[in-house]
Order: C-alpha cells, then structure tokens, then sequence
C-alpha cells in the first residue's frame, strides 16, 4: 500500500500490476470500498484476486487499484491527531473516485496500454460507480463490468428497525460528534492495545484470535490495526460526515440508481426515459435475453442476514430487470448478467482471510462467464468453486 496525491488530498493506493508480460487482453480492476473508507481492510481480498487470476488465466493481464476515501487513511506514524484536517461528504467523495478513474484512463489510453475497465464497489461504493457511469461518459465507454458486493442503494427495503435507527442518528450525530471525538481522544486513545482489541471485538481478543476461521469474525491483524491505526478524530469525523450524507441522500435516489443501470446496460424503454416513477410492487417480467445481449453486464451479490443490503432487493432488481438469480456458487453461465446469493458471508467481508477468498471467488466465475476474453475456467476452478 502507497500514498498518492488526488487533486491535493494525500490518499493510501492499493496498486497490483501484472507479474507477467502482455497477454492477449489487458484488464484494469477498480475497486471502490464502502465504510469506512479505508482500503488496508480490502488489501487481502484485491491481492488474493490478483493472484488466482494471474494463475488460473494465462491469456490476461490484470491491474487492480483502488484508492481509499478523502481523509479516511489510516493514522501515519507522525500525525499529530489534534492538527486541523478537512471534512469531505459523500459528494466530494464520489467525485474523488471519479477523478483517480479519470487520471487512469488519461495516462493509460494515452500510452495504448488499457482500454477496458472493470469496476467493483462495495456497499455505499457500489452507489458511487453508478453515480460515477452516469455522469462521466468517458469513464462509461471505458467500462466493459461492473459489480456490486452487498450494495448499499435501496432504502425501502432496509428492515423497519435499521431505519429508524439510521434516522435518529442523523438527527443526533451534529450535536454528538464533538462529544464522540472528545471520547475517542480521552478514553480510546488512552487504552493499551489489549483493552482497545477487547472494545472493538466486545469479547476477549484471545478468543477473538482462536476463532478466527468464525467468517463473522474479524482476522487479528484487522483488529490489531483497528486498534492501533484506525480510530483517530480525522476518520471518525470525516466518517460522521460522509454517513450523514449517505443517510439522508439513499432514500430519495431510488429511481435515480435504477434509472443508471437501465443506462449502464443498454435496457431501453422500460422505465426512466419518461420521466415515470418506478413502481416497487409491478412486476415487469423482462425477458432475461435483453440483458443478455448488450455489451455491458453487471453482477450483484447479496448474502444472508445483511442489514444494509437485504435479500429483499433480489426480487426488485429481478422483476425490474430481468436479471437471474444464482444460488449459491456461480457454475459456468452463458448470460452475462446475474445476481448471487451466497450464503455464510458478511457485509463486512474483507475482514476476514475466508470470506475473502469467497468473494474474490465469486468475482471471478462471472468475469470469466460473462463474455470477456479470458479462457475457459480450469477443473480445478470447477473443483474448487464446488466445495464453497
């Protein structure tokens, strides 16, 4: 992990470029991290990605980068926690993604490098690459996939308790938050670390530690840095800022989001164009074929007992668009757009070394099933993929 300047604002870079030479097709993979921002936590999922793509798929080269958000680096070993830092919402967060694309495109088209992006969010990421697709035509036409890893984007079918929950912290976070910076740098801060591991994981952090493989339990390492790097006054503020943001901005977007996909995969007249509202209880029964057959695909995945990304969005995004519905663990496919539920994951997926793997898994039986240029999956895959 490095840091970069974007557009002035120092920011930590996951950047894996391809250990062999140039293959037949050259793929970049941009990933866009959900809460809270910070991409030491997706760092074993992109490498472990990288690395069962660069030894199953000789025909491809793969970069994969991602960029956290503005001010949501961990704590560097000189930073003085009280200076003055700025906050970032989530407006100014998307457009900070937006600009690392652009600068991608800029420098790698123009050295007949890259011509084909591949983009994958997570949660409230996944909100800001379809923001991102509408409104930057260059950034689209680059883009051949997409996925959504438990996206973050339909409010009304959040349960009614989260709901409420997340509309009281709205209403309480602007008069609380110098109270919670006041407790972080007074209490937290002043906790050895075996008392911070035991805050963070609310058990004992040895037993944390022998119930690692547990795939709702966070790995050590991520509650090591969780405890130590993590939890400053510049993250939990800009953090409070940008959750502000996506509280109120998720419940009104609805069609928006549904209007950017309708774009992304090429699926016209069947909402949005008129300006008509979407209609959540009409099943429209789109053929699958329509999907099928455009260009563009997109992968959605959704796992069990997921507050911020409910089951109950698979039927939406199905009736809407027609898109399929795989249980389980994706088997080869000829469609090129599906959605996937797959039990035993988190929302928070990357904290963990297995449910990592899983999902970098998952990600790479639909890329290499979705009509990109990339051989046929190996026995071994097939052999693999069953046993998940």
């Amino acid at each position: 992990m490095n840091k970069i300047n974007i557009n002035g604002i120092e920011t930590d870079q996951i950047l894996l470029t391809p250990t062999r030479g140039y293959k037949d097709k050259h793929y970049h993979i941009v990933f866009i991290p959900g809460n809270p921002g910070t991409i030491y936590f997706y760092q074993y999922f992109l490498e472990y990605l990288h690395n069962i793509i660069e030894k199953q798929y000789n025909n491809v080269a793969i970069t994969i980068s991602s960029i956290g958000h503005a001010n949501h680096h961990l704590k560097s070993n000189n930073e003085d926690i009280n200076r003055n830092y700025q906050k970032f919402g989530m407006n100014y967060q998307i457009r900070h993604q937006e600009m690392y694309i652009e600068e991608l495109i800029l420098k790698e088209c123009a050295d007949d490098q890259i011509k084909e992006y591949i983009l994958i969010g997570h949660s409230i990421g996944c909100y800001f690459i379809l923001n991102i697709l509408k409104r930057n035509m260059n950034i689209s036409l680059h883009t051949r996939r997409i996925c959504l890893l438990m996206p973050f984007m339909f409010w009304g079918n959040l349960p009614l308790l989260h709901r409420i929950a997340l509309r009281s912290i709205v209403s309480t976070i602007p008069y609380s938050i110098n109270t919670m910076k006041w407790y972080i740098t007074t209490r937290f801060m002043n906790l050895n670390e075996y008392e911070k591991k035991q805050m963070i994981t609310g058990r004992n952090s040895s037993n944390n530690s022998n119930n690692s493989n547990n795939n709702s339990v966070a790995s050590p390492e991520n509650v090591h840095v969780m405890a130590t790097e993590l939890i400053t006054p510049r993250l939990i503020d800009n953090l409070f800022t940008m959750g502000i943001d996506e509280i109120k901005t998720i419940p009104i977007v609805e069609n928006e989001v549904l209007e950017n996909i309708e774009e992304y995969l090429n699926i016209n007249g069947n909402f949005g164009t008129n300006g008509v509202k979407i209609n959540r209880n009409k099943n429209r029964n789109m053929n699958p074929i329509n999907v099928a057959t455009n260009s563009n695909s997109m992968y959605v995945l959704y796992t069990d007992d997921d507050r911020w990304a409910p089951v109950e969005d698979i039927p939406f995004l199905q009736n809407t668009f027609g898109l399929l519905k795989l249980d389980q663990s994706p088997q080869c496919m000829n469609e090129k757009s599906y959605i996937q539920y797959t039990t035993g994951l988190t929302h928070g997926f990357s904290m963990n070394k297995n449910t990592s793997e899983i999902t970098a898994y998952n990600i790479l039986s639909y890329l290499s099933n979705s009509g990109l240029d990339m051989s046929p999956i190996s026995p071994q895959h097939i052999s693999l993929m069953s046993k998940l």
